[in-house]
């Protein structure tokens, strides 16, 4: 129960991202300004002392057709999503529109003027959602520290990785299906003091080796999976081959290691040796098979 109805300022703000976006099944029907108290809409989150706004869930619900395997999204939100709009929020410290089906995003504010309090984004699974220089504007966002763009279209995006690094508390990080094709096969170190969650899976990467900066980190635990004392690294794809290099034999915290659908030059157990594997209580490689993500974290695989 808030004590505070929610501020006028946080409510027309609100107002002009509900006018923004195509609503086809009504989701923010209620988003109105007969509706006094803000806070008391659908996905809205609020400060219970302030009446700031604080969050905003509008993750879609799926529904499957009986037939064929396509996710159906027509009751999604959908059209042109303005960001913008929705940084005008001063203190918003999480954001959750994944699973919608916009087209394309948009971001007019300059970078000092973006809310600072962000530390969850979840813009993943929007179809094929384009956005110009998405990761300039993210990069900005110093408190981040959950990040999914999960199918957005990143492929004009030549230096994600740079980018990428200037957010300085980022701890999860996911780019899967993003069409990222520059792997940087040079690099030999990579500078995240926070990250301990990586997924770089299913892109397309035009180096087909794996680089060292990706078994290099500063923060010495990569994890593609969200979920206590589970830290794993997470490549699957069908264009990585050759070797592994020897820096992920330093990688102290690994338990789950994952290139499934990978070509690799040897057997993975001859890269670090299944003693060492062992003796950092590694519970699981895959090099392979493609697998349900949750049903078969149990076997070992050398």
């Amino acid at each position: 129960m808030y004590s505070h109805v929610c501020d006028e300022k946080d409510k027309n703000t609100l107002i002009m991202f509900k006018h923004g976006v195509i609503d086809p099944s009504g989701v923010l029907f209620l988003w109105s300004i007969r509706k006094k108290d803000c806070c008391q809409w659908r996905g809205v989150h609020c400060d219970n002392t302030t009446g700031k706004v604080t969050g905003l869930s509008l993750t879609c619900s799926q529904i499957y057709p009986i037939y064929g395997n396509d996710v159906y999204k027509l009751h999604c939100l959908t059209g042109e999503l303005n960001i913008s709009s929705l940084f005008e929020l001063q203190f918003l410290s999480f954001l959750e529109l994944d699973n919608n089906n916009f087209s394309i995003i948009h971001y007019h504010g300059q970078g000092g003027n973006s809310s600072n309090n962000l530390y969850y984004l979840d813009l993943s699974d929007n179809g094929n959602l384009k956005a110009d220089h998405m990761l300039h504007w993210i990069s900005n966002l110093s408190f981040l520290q959950y990040q999914d763009l999960t199918g957005i279209n990143l492929q004009d995006e030549t230096n994600w990785l740079q980018l990428v690094r200037l957010l300085p508390s980022i701890s999860e990080l996911y780019l899967e299906y993003c069409g990222l094709q520059n792997i940087y096969p040079s690099l030999q170190y990579a500078n995240f003091t926070a990250l301990n969650v990586l997924d770089l899976s299913n892109n397309d990467f035009v180096q087909a080796k794996l680089p060292n900066w990706i078994f290099n980190f500063s923060s010495g635990a990569i994890s593609n999976w969200v979920g206590q004392n589970i830290i794993a690294l997470q490549l699957r794809s069908k264009l990585f081959s050759r070797n592994i290099p020897t820096t992920m034999c330093k990688l102290d915290f690994l338990k789950i290691f994952d290139l499934s659908n990978n070509k690799l030059s040897r057997p993975i157990s001859s890269f670090c040796g299944v003693s060492l594997f062992a003796s950092r209580n590694v519970e699981s490689v895959f090099v392979e098979s493609v697998y349900p993500r949750l049903e078969m974290w149990g076997t070992m695989q050398f």
